[in-house]
Order: C-alpha cells, then structure tokens, then sequence
C-alpha cells in the first residue's frame, strides 16, 4: 500500500513559497542582441522563413495524419474567413467594461489569414487581412482601462504585419505601425500588468512583446524597453502560477487561456533571439502539461473547478508541452480528436483556438510511431490550489474522480473546498457547476452597487449559486458560507491499485463551527467513489449540509439517493449516522434572495443529505456511489 503523507510538505509550501522556486535567470537582451533583431527580415515572431518552408515539407510528406488535418482545419477557416465581408466594430460588451470580443476576432481571423497565405500565397487571404487591420487600426482606442483588450489586439496585428510583410501594401503597414504605437507601445500608458502574477500578465505581456518584437526596426527604444519589461516582469508569473507541481491556481480553463500566451511570448522570445532567457525552464512549467491532461475525462468533461467551463474544446497547448519534453501521450486525446475529424467535410473537432496556427508548428515536430498510451493512476499536487485527480483508463466507460483543496478569496476561486467530481459507465455523477457569464453578471450587480469581483466574506459574488458552498461538492455547517480566507490544504494522497485519491483539510474553511474537518476522497478500481468526511463540532451542535450537485435525475428512496443516467443506475449512501436525504430546489425565491431573478441557478439537480453532530462530539460518515 503506497499512502503518501504530506501535510509538511503542504506547510512548508504556504509558508515558505520561495521553498520549490526555481530562481529563473534575471537575463534580459542586450543592446546587440536588440540590434541584431531589429535588423533581422520579416517574418520573425514564433517562425521564421525556414520554419514555415519546413512546415510545408512536412505537410506535402504526409508526416503524421494529425499534421494534415489540422492543416485542413486551419486553411477551412482561413477560407471561410477570406470570404466574410463584414466589418470588426468597436463596441463593449454588456457589462461596458471590455472590447475583448472584437479583439479576440480579430486574432483569430488576422493569424489563421496569415497562416494560410504563408502556406498558400492567395491574395484573397491579404485583402482580407488588410480589411480587418483597416478596421481595426481606425477603433478610437484599444480599450487600455482593460488591457487584455489592448494585448490581444495588438498580437492580432503584430502577427498579421510580421506574418504577411510583403504582402501588405505600404499603406496598411504604416497604418499599423502607427496605431501599434500609439494604443499599444508608448511611454505613458498605464500598466499595471507588470506588477500582476496571473493570466493579466502572462497574456498582456505576450500581446505587447509580440507588438515590440514586429515594431522593433521602427521604435527602436521604445520597443527594446518594452521587451525588457515583459522578460522582467513574467519572471514571477511563472513560479506563481505553476510552481511546485504545475498546477495552475486559476483553473484548467484559465491554464488554457494563461498558458497558451505563455507559449506565445516564449516562442516570441526564441524565434526572436534564439533563447527565451530562462522562462520555460521552471520545473512547475515543464510538468503543467500533465497536470492540463489529467484534467480531461473519458468523457470529455474537464475537473471544472472555479471559472471554467465543463466541456472542453481543443487544447492546442499540449503540442508544445508534448513537442518539448517527448511525453507524446499528453497528446492521446488531441490526437484522437483530430484524427476523428471528417476531412470531406472539416467536421468533428470541437473548436479552434484563436492561436492554433502558432502550435502546428509543434504538431510537424511529432513522430507518430513514438506516441505512447496515456499512463493511468493518478495526479497531484501543491501550490495555492491544491488537488488529487485519480483515474483507472482514459476511455469514456473509465472511472475518474478529482478533489481539491485551496482558498475562496483567490482570483477566479469558488467556495468550493473539499469539491469533487466523478465520472464512471461513460457519464458524469458528480458535476462542478458552471459559472454565469461574467458581463451579464456584472451588469446586474452594478444595479446593487455590489462587484463581481470582491473576494472578501461579505461580497455579492457569494449569492450567485455557481460560486458560493450550497451549490458545490462539499459540506456546509449551519446554513453558514465557507470562510472566505480559509484555506484547505491537500495533506495527504493514497495510490494503490485498489484505490486512488487523497485526503483534505477543511478545518480553516469550516471552523469555528467545526473543530475538525477531514475529507478523503478514493476512487475505487470497480468503478466506485467513496468520501469519507470526519467531523467535530465545537461548543455547539452543527447542523450539516452534504451537498451532491449532478446531471443525473435523481429519486430519493429509503436506502439513499438513487441517480439514472442512460440505462445505469447509481446508489448514493451515506453511513455513520442517521441522515435525511434531500433533494433541493436549483433557485432560491426570489422573495428571499436578491440575486435570484439574474441567477441561473446551478443548472444541474442539487441532493443530498442532512445531519447533525452533537456539541464537542466527533463523527465519521462515509458516503458511497455505486453502480446497482
């Protein structure tokens, strides 16, 4: 039996964040080493000339079935784009916070019209490109009060004017030189990016960067101390957001976002001067990628926990992690993806990531016959946002269970400590709710005055059901929210082939109403989840809300809750103590809670049970879902 005890580990790691740091090398380009790339011809941004010719090459031999498709995928879209006649507007969204939508288009469509003229040089994809950057370079501002907006669509048409140089009418270019300095580039915009260690500054700086390295023969000075700056400052975000184990604070979902800028500005970065000064080599960076697969189930739902969606697109980053370590199996489920897809008609690839054309790049670098399969057994790890993901196979009828740990006042976080999800028989039983959009959410808490965005006990953020305790995987005490500054900790992890999964802390999230809270969460090889809570009540009784939040229909009978999905049918039991099994309505009343009329609810059906433990006493209830 291999159990893991790591509650000092955990400790150390809070206490002591510098503790698994790796010291990154504080190497910023030299004068010369500007000199030199400002001199350099175009295109110099993540490929040069003998990269896209060996690109070609690799395509017309047919190097690996993935290499094709996505080939397809790619020029499809490009064609579909080059026939589009609309104009991009700038317009904000609901909320009247961001333009990110409009520069998020036109990152899309500049990179895969690039793409395809530098693999197919059709002049239909520049007069495209020029309409767009004619659009876009005439917005009265690129909307810096939220720099994503501006970080985006500066790499939109960095990418575009490096990519399709020549091809550009000298017009057009200095149209872009021009507005990329002015919104993008100059002294005396604010930013405040710089001194952030999240997705703000992984994305912003790779916009920017991008922006400097294609300017850089033109602005020379400004463009060198804006390159400067990005090497400087992304230093931190990357013993922040992946170290010790590669887990990404925010999320799967924000690690795709954060992550595949990240890969931007470090391909940005060596296609520019040959080395990315020590950024890529942080051990957290270099095992995010298994970290990202795990996350993935058999049946294509992510470990959603906090701002992220349940279903999962394409997740173009893996190419690189895989590309650069030889892990090829972190590629099973792109792989099968892609292959999947019907090249008669481009269908059958869920979706396409704004910044697919910059990883095809990865994709050429694969040797088919090395792709091994994906390894079973489990994932975990430390960092502000500690879990366990366990799983026996990867197909859609495989068992796969994740838990997590961490703290509600962390960006994106929920009060979701102690959560799980559970898939098994080719469904998911234990979901994560999915949160509401961000602009329409804002838009009617402004009414309240309240924010969004407030982390602290007393914020409206805790009324929405996606984001508060009553709609999540775990437990609640006294009709009381989690402790908002608490934080859970992982402190210990079993692997055996008979049962995988990991061990909680709850007692900050839950105290003072509870003296103890300990959650072990284990997949069973049979199929099987069981969670195991024990409790202690502190000088009052504690009245417990267990809370199960699933898609499955579910019937409450004398011996538990019983779920159907399909043709299975699942037994959810509690056993320690005598409970009264529930099911709770998805909405509050709207007399009774002020956020209900904009709330969508968790969406899914919320069961469960209740129970009470006596003042100064101690519980153990263990909870089982089996298949009947």
């Amino acid at each position: 039996m291999k159990r893991l005890i790591i509650a000092l580990v955990a400790a150390i790691f809070l206490s002591v964040p510098s503790a698994f740091c790796y010291e990154a090398s504080e190497a910023v380009p030299s004068r010369q080493q500007l000199d030199k790339l400002a001199s350099a011809a175009h295109p110099r941004l993540v490929a040069r000339n003998s990269d896209f010719a060996s690109l070609k090459k690799a395509i017309k031999a047919g190097k690996s079935l993935s290499l094709i498709n996505m080939d397809l995928i790619l020029t499809a879209s490009a064609d579909r784009v080059a026939a589009e006649s609309k104009h991009l507007v700038y317009a904000k969204d609901r909320s009247g916070r961001r333009i990110l939508a409009v520069s998020r288009d036109a990152l899309e469509k500049l990179l895969v019209l690039s793409y395809a003229w530098r693999l197919n040089p059709d002049k239909k994809y520049v007069r495209r490109a020029e309409s767009i950057l004619r659009d876009v370079c005439s917005f009265p501002n690129w909307n810096n009060s939220h720099f994503l907006d501006t970080a985006e669509m500066t790499a939109a048409v960095a990418l575009a004017y490096d990519w399709m140089y020549k091809a550009l009418s000298p017009e057009v270019r200095e149209l872009a030189e021009k507005t990329v300095l002015e919104y993008a580039l100059r002294d005396g915009i604010k930013r405040d990016y710089l001194k952030k260690t999240n997705n703000w500054n992984q994305v912003c700086n790779a916009g920017i960067l991008c922006g400097a390295i294609a300017f850089l023969d033109k602005y020379p000075e400004i463009a060198g101390k804006r390159i400067t700056e990005a090497i400087a400052s992304n230093s931190k975000v990357m013993e922040n957001m992946y170290e010790p184990d590669g887990i990404y604070p925010e999320g799967p979902t924000y690690w795709g976002y954060g992550t595949m800028f990240q890969i931007l500005l470090l391909k940005a970065l060596q296609s520019g001067f040959g080395t990315d000064f020590g950024l890529s080599d942080h051990p957290g960076f270099k095992s995010t990628g298994r970290y990202q697969a795990f996350c993935e189930s058999g049946t294509k739902h992510y470990f959603n926990y906090y701002d992220c969606g349940e279903k999962l697109g394409s997740r173009p980053e893996l190419w690189y992690f895989a590309a650069n370590t030889g892990e090829w199996d972190l590629v099973s489920y792109e792989i099968r993806a892609i292959e999947a897809k019907d090249t008669t008609t481009l269908k059958g690839y869920d979706r396409e990531s704004r910044l697919m054309p910059i990883f095809i790049f990865d994709i050429a670098r694969m040797d088919a016959g090395a792709v091994s399969p994906s390894r079973d057994g489990i994932f975990y790890g430390q960092g502000k946002t500690p879990l366990v993901i366990a799983r026996y196979g990867w197909d859609s009828d495989n068992s796969y269970f994740g838990m997590k740990a961490g703290c509600a006042s962390d960006p994106h976080a929920h009060m979701d400590a102690g959560s799980f999800v559970y898939d098994a028989y080719g469904y998911r039983w234990a979901s994560d709710p999915v949160k509401p959009s961000y602009s329409f959410t804002e838009y009617h808490l402004a009414k309240y005055g309240a924010s969004l965005w407030s982390g602290l006990q007393d914020s409206w953020r805790w009324k929405i059901s996606s984001y508060n305790n009553f709609y999540h995987n775990t437990i609640s005490v006294n009709g009381k929210y989690h402790k908002a500054d608490g934080r859970a900790s992982l402190i210990e992890v079993n692997d055996t082939p008979g049962r995988k999964g990991g061990t909680v802390d709850l007692t900050a999230v839950l105290s003072p109403d509870l003296e103890k809270a300990v959650r072990t969460g284990e997949l069973i090889s049979d199929g099987s989840l069981e969670i195991r809570d024990e409790l202690m009540a502190s000088t009052f009784p504690a009245f417990i809300r267990w809370t199960f939040v699933t898609p499955a229909r579910a019937e409450v009978r004398e011996d538990g809750i019983h779920l159907f999905q399909g043709d299975v049918e699942m037994l959810l039991k509690a056993e320690g103590t005598d409970v009264c099994y529930r099911i709770w309505p998805d909405k509050d009343d709207p007399s009774m809670n002020e956020v209900a009329t904009f709330d969508p609810g968790a969406g899914k059906t919320v069961c469960g049970f209740t129970f009470t433990i006596a003042a100064k006493s101690a519980l153990t209830v263990t909870t089982s879902l089996r298949k009947l």
